[in-house]
């Protein structure tokens, strides 16, 4: 890891990717374990024996926020410029502002996201994606299991699986980068 220094904050750029690790078991809210279990059994999924997936992150910058004093206005800019520059340098990229806790520990609320196109056919259990749902709202989250009606998709941070698939048709792309605020010494 190394530090650099925006014009009022420092920054961490992780030279390898975030990843958390969960047990692959997808079920829904209020299904037990024994009955999701049988279900995806019976689906011909792996059951509970599912491996353990590696949720990643390629790159992660960090802004200590304390010398922003708190003015969210000013954070906000301070992520959001080096998010877009990030996607800039890319090419087939965009970047986006987070909320929620879904994806905590590995995206922050408030980060800024970076999202790039790849081909909906090259997309792995672990990769970050960014879909929209059925009411419309954009969503971040991992893919745990590719089906017929498209892929498993999780929030790391939730109890269970969303109850609707990513397909071809609600993906727009792949997260890359994260550039998030924290409260403190950057690590």
């Amino acid at each position: 890891m190394h530090s650099g220094r925006g014009p009022s904050a420092r920054w961490a750029v992780a030279t390898g990717p975030l990843v958390a690790q969960r047990a692959a078991m997808p079920c829904l809210p209020g299904i037990s374990r024994r009955l999701c279990c049988r279900l995806l059994l019976a689906a011909g999924l792996a059951g509970c024996a599912s491996p353990t997936i590696t949720v990643r992150v390629p790159l992660v910058q960090r802004l200590d926020v304390r010398p922003l004093q708190g003015d969210t206005r000013r954070i906000n800019l301070e992520l959001s410029a080096r998010a877009e520059a990030y996607a800039q340098r890319l090419g087939n990229a965009s970047a986006w502002r987070g909320e929620g806790l879904s994806m905590h520990p590995l995206i922050e609320p408030d980060s800024w996201v970076v999202v790039q196109r790849r081909p909906f056919a090259d997309l792995q259990p672990g990769d970050v994606v960014f879909y929209t749902n059925d009411e419309g709202r954009h969503i971040v989250h991992a893919l745990i299991h590719a089906t017929d009606a498209g892929w498993i998709v999780e929030g790391v941070n939730n109890g269970g699986i969303d109850t609707e698939r990513v397909t071809a048709a609600n993906y727009a792309g792949v997260v890359v980068a994260a550039f998030t605020p924290v409260n403190g010494p950057v690590r």
